[in-house]
């Protein structure tokens, strides 16, 4: 979802030959699948740019899918009714938000487990609000997650930061960018495998 003065090209062309403007209230869903590459370039007359990006990990079902990319216009709705096996996430962009009964400010994520049938959000203010709302069903399953790489294992990670670093065919080239590639930063060795939540970092 963006907003600007002008508008926010996400991405203008991509590795599956996508280009696409992303102007306010808009939104661009790319799967990236077993691996993609884009460019995200604003328009010249461009003064102010105002979104949200989000990650969103493939199970492990999904995970080596073909890439995709698709465009959605803004479409607005009351009808708050949701899926009794979902888990929701609220994200505030401005305004004030009240999420079954918790005060979300700008920045801040709220958190809504499976086994309810309704959200209700309330804006406590006189002031418009503004925010995105997830939903889906628990992912269940632990991944990885350094810089732009999503894996099940530290060395799921590190191959495809190789592969990356050279440009092999399985994230595609992006054609008619002008700009340097973009290259992944170095990777670190991983904690202690005694860790409850390995992480790695850049």
């Amino acid at each position: 979802m963006s907003d600007s003065r002008d508008s926010w090209p996400l991405p203008p062309t991509g590795s599956i030959s996508s280009h696409a403007f992303v102007r306010p209230g808009e939104l661009n869903l790319m799967t990236s699948g077993h691996g993609i590459n884009h460019s995200e370039v604003s328009t010249i007359r461009t003064t102010v740019l105002h979104g949200v990006q989000l990650w969103v990990a493939l199970t492990e079902q999904h995970r080596h899918t073909a890439r995709d990319y698709q465009h959605y216009e803004p479409g607005a709705t009351t009808a708050l009714a949701i899926s009794a096996f979902f888990e929701h996430g609220l994200l505030v962009d401005s305004g004030e938000v009240e999420m079954a009964g918790t005060l979300l400010r700008p920045a801040e994520l709220g958190h809504l487990g499976p086994g309810n049938e309704t959200l209700t959000l309330t804006n406590t203010t006189d002031t418009a609000a503004r925010m995105v709302l997830l939903g889906g069903t628990p992912f269940g399953e632990q991944i990885v997650m350094w810089w732009n790489f999503i894996g099940r294992s530290h060395e799921e990670i590190v191959q495809a930061r190789d592969e990356c670093q050279q440009a092999s065919d399985r994230f595609g080239t992006v054609e008619g960018y002008d700009g340097d590639r973009l290259p992944p930063p170095p990777c670190r060795t991983p904690p202690s495998p005694r860790a409850k939540t390995p992480q790695l970092r850049p």
